[in-house]
Order: structure tokens, then sequence, then C-alpha cells
């Protein structure tokens, strides 16, 4: 844990769209997550959010608000305190074709630049397993960095992604069984689990630059985040503990280069499963696609 300088505290959820409840239940939990979201940024007990990476969201709270409160979370996009895209939605990259994948960056990215959200940054922290050619991809989008979990398998947190063409992007792997879920800091041991999470990523950190992903599925921060990290900040006066946003801490490496290189392909289930035989699709949907 002595070579960890910094660690950037990402305030985030992960939100799949229908799971163990319906569609219609999740639209109005994320209608709640989001006021309360803007509620801590109001009253500056946050410092910024991380929206999944995707843009779909937005248009799921904009069907359940007024006009008034939607351009009320706009506004803290535009200002910078929340980040969206470049996704449109968090698509499995083995289930849809690549067209399909070309045109979910393409509007994603649209959407969040329209609202003045520049993130270019190859979000894939829950997707089953990552196809050969998405550094390609992200090249061809001005993409030139990546976050992934599942199906990489790599000996360091920093790493050049080699796609099929050649392609490369700066990836980060994130750890071994917590990904992009930690919800940790809303414990009461907190400092003990803060702990323990950094002395067993260390070994994998080559810069000394930690992410602490602070949310998990459908779930956000606690409202007393900022004197959790104060006292973080007291307790190991050695490491830099602050918020960040996605882009923060990829702006972070700059100039800095992987020691890694992870080739192609990343579909290993041996560090987390992949789910490969869940694929499903819907017919009827795949109808309409073909006159859309």
């Amino acid at each position: 844990m002595d070579n960890i300088k910094e660690v950037h505290v990402l305030n985030h959820t992960h939100w799949d769209r229908e799971w163990y409840e319906t569609f219609e239940e999740f639209r109005y939990k994320l209608r709640n997550g989001l006021r309360y979201i803007q509620d801590l940024l109001e009253t500056g007990r946050i410092e910024n959010f991380f929206l999944d990476g995707q843009t779909i969201v937005l248009d799921d709270y904009r069907e359940v608000v007024s006009k008034e409160e939607y351009n009320h979370l706009v506004s803290f996009i535009k200002e910078g305190k929340i980040q969206v895209g470049p996704w449109y939605l968090l698509a499995d990259e083995f289930l849809v074709s690549g067209e399909s994948i070309l045109k979910n960056l393409e509007l994603g990215i649209g959407k969040a630049e329209s609202y003045h959200s520049n993130n270019h940054i190859g979000y894939l922290p829950d997707t089953f397993g990552h196809n050969s050619q998405m550094p390609q991809i992200f090249q061809g989008y001005h993409i030139d960095s990546a976050i992934v979990w599942r199906g990489a398998v790599s000996k360091t947190f920093e790493n050049t992604w080699q796609g099929a063409d050649g392609s490369r992007v700066f990836t980060f792997v994130l750890p071994l069984f917590e990904g992009y879920y930690q919800t940790f800091l809303k414990h009461n041991d907190y400092k003990d689990k803060t702990k323990s999470y950094l002395q067993g990523n260390a070994p994998y950190l080559v810069h000394g630059k930690a992410l602490l992903m602070n949310g998990a599925d459908h779930t956000y921060t606690c409202d007393d985040i900022k004197e959790r990290i104060k006292q973080l900040n007291y307790t190991f006066p050695s490491i830099e503990f602050k918020q960040s946003l996605l882009s923060d801490y990829v702006c972070a490496f700059e100039g800095l280069e992987a020691t890694e290189t992870i080739i192609g392909e990343q579909r290993d289930p041996s560090k987390i499963f992949i789910l490969p035989g869940v694929y499903s699709t819907r017919s009827y949907l795949k109808r309409q696609n073909i006159f859309f």
C-alpha cells in the first residue's frame, strides 16, 4: 500500500434498466435516485457524479418528471458536475452487430456532447467479455482510453489493449472481484475496508493512482461522503483521497505509459463469471429494426 499516492473516489451508480424488477419499477427508482443526487450536489455534500457511461437513463428520467425537473438535471451536466456518455446504452458486445455498436456510440456521444459532457472514455464495466475489435471501434470515435472488467485478465491495473487490427487504447482492468462495485464507504467500518481494498489492489497499480468506484447496481453514495473522505485523508496522511470524475482520473495518467499489453478478445471466465449461456434477443425488435 506504500506505493499508493492518490485515491480517486468516483461517485456513481450502475443502472440496469430491467433486471430483478420491471422496467417501470426501475425507472421510478431512477427518478428518486437522481433527485437525491441533485440534492447532494446543490447542498455541496458531493462534488460530482458519474452517470454510468450511458445516456439512455436520461431518456428514462425525462419520461417520469416534468420538463422543468429534467432541465434542472441537465443543468448539472452542462456545469460539469454530472458526467454522461459515451454510450447510448451499455450493450453486450457479442449479442449485437458491429453496426449496432457503432450507432450506439454515435447516439451516445451526440447526446452527451449536446449537453457539453465530453466523456470520451470507453466505459465497459459490466459487459460479459470484450470483442477483439473494440479498440479499433474506440479509435474510430477518438476514444483512446477504456475501462473494462468481466473477461479481461491482466497482471496490472493499467494496460495497453491492442485490437485485432493493431489499434491500441490505454485500458484500466478493474480489480479482481470488486470490479465497479464498491459500497463500503457508506459502512461504519469504512476506514478498515478502505485499507483492505487498497492493500489488496496495491500490487496491481503501476503508477500509484487508485480508483475507488463509490457505488454499485441501483445504489448511490452516502450523504456524508465529504466528511468520510476528510477522515480518510487524516487516517492515511501519505495518500490523497479526493472526489473525481472519470475524466479526472484518466487525465491523471497523461504522459504515463502502461507496462502490460492485453491483446484481442477478452473473454476469460477465470477472473469473474461472464455468463456465456444466457444470451437472448427479441425477434420482434429485430424485425422492426430491418425496416428502421
